[in-house]
């Protein structure tokens, strides 16, 4: 065993002694011993890509063998002649640093992941650029908003989303159109409070009525500073109301019953199969009461009126846009032009040159251009209205 040991290490020293060769041959200087074991460092040699031309009848052999005697007497001793599979480069006279390896691979041309970042960061610049030149953009125009139809569910969706564009592009000036004849007390409730958040932002708000702007609709436009309407605009119908339906004798002519198992002795108040009795009318009465209460005080607070000022009209009545200005309810009379002039102004933006944008769209419908498809349009909102609204408190007028 012992002269086996010994003849390994004979062999070792020979393979030794060849690299060594090869590498004065290359005109390099191999790695001593003595500055491995101490852990010294000479100076790195120059890096040498893959596709170097380089002998290959130097590796070939026993030049390749490493003995377990070796290993023995040299520790953890590395071979740095020979380069490592699945490396990019090889150092040839000195130890590689720590993390050494990394960075070069990071410089080399055509490294994906490093060009994938700097790409990353030039478009996320481009990006805020372009979205720093759309917002100066913005600060120079006006923005425009249409409130058509009966205030419900999507309409205050539609209009919410339009109103934090509004805001994200920072727009001075927002001409709001309303032709609404009212419609759900938290609808109508959340798209004034998102006008009032706007206002503190610094947004100059101009209300237009249109064909008829009343009940929700004067309580949206009551949230704005300005608010201009035509002379036959018809506005007020300022209260709530609340109506279901007692189909008590129908049903019992058709021959239906229902059957009903509730928690509470006014759990199914407004059911269409009785009518209301004396309690549950007097607590209906109280939650129309409250919500009255909140209409005439917002409607003060927008307009700069003493509530029993506000009280002396809001009883249901309707009234034309020019009586509303003589009771205070409206600042000016005109267009959706004049209009536009008066958010020009209270926004100092040029009012020959600035031009509204529309935002806040609906959607275009597949059937819209059909013939007969408005008429349809409108039954259908008629219905959909009917259905959606029967038993809730309203802020709308329905004649």
């Amino acid at each position: 065993g012992q002269q086996c040991h010994n003849q390994g290490l004979r062999v070792d020293q020979h393979g030794a002694e060849a690299r060594s060769s090869a590498l004065q041959s290359l005109g390099e200087k191999p790695l001593e011993q003595d500055t491995v074991h101490q852990g010294e460092q000479q100076e790195p040699a120059t890096i040498s890509r893959i596709d170097d031309q380089r002998p290959t009848e130097v590796w070939n052999g026993n030049q390749q063998h490493n003995t377990g005697g070796q290993q023995a007497q040299t520790g953890n001793q590395l071979s740095t002649a020979r380069p490592h599979k699945g490396s990019h480069c090889s150092h040839r006279g000195a130890p590689k640093r720590k993390g050494q390896h990394h960075q070069q691979s990071a410089l080399q041309p055509g490294h994906g992941f490093g060009a994938g970042r700097v790409l990353f960061k030039i478009r996320r610049v481009a990006w805020r650029i372009m979205a720093w030149l759309w917002r100066r953009k913005s600060k120079r125009r006006m923005a425009r908003i249409v409130i058509e139809g009966p205030i419900s569910g999507s309409t205050r969706r539609r209009v919410l989303k339009a109103l934090r564009e509004v805001q994200e592009r920072e727009f001075p000036a927002l001409l709001l159109r309303i032709d609404s004849p009212g419609g759900t007390v938290g609808d109508s409730q959340e798209i004034h409070a998102a006008l009032l958040r706007l206002r503190d932002k610094g947004c100059k708000v101009v209300a237009s009525f249109g064909n008829i702007s009343a009940s929700g609709g004067v309580y949206v436009g009551v949230a704005a500073d300005s608010i201009v309407a035509n002379p036959g605009t018809i506005t007020g119908s300022i209260g709530v109301i609340l109506r279901g339906n007692n189909l008590s004798e129908l049903l019992a002519k058709v021959g239906v019953r229902f059957e009903t198992v509730k928690s509470g002795a006014y759990k199914d108040i407004l059911s269409p199969d009785r009518a209301l009795s004396p309690e549950e009318r007097e607590l209906l009465q109280s939650l129309i009461d409250s919500s009255y209460d909140q209409f005439v005080t917002a409607v003060a607070e927008g307009r700069g009126l003493e509530k029993t000022q506000v009280r002396t009209f809001a009883d249901g009545r309707v009234f034309s846009g020019a009586q509303a200005k003589d009771l205070g309810l409206v600042d000016e009379l005109g267009d959706e032009e004049h209009a536009r002039l008066v958010a020009a102004r209270l926004a100092e933006l040029d009012e020959a040159r600035c031009r509204p944008v529309t935002l806040g769209k609906p959607r275009k419908r597949l059937l819209q251009n059909l013939p007969g498809s408005s008429l349809i349009g409108r039954l259908d909102q008629l219905v959909t209205t009917e259905l959606e609204l029967t038993g809730q408190p309203l802020w709308m007028h329905r004649p």
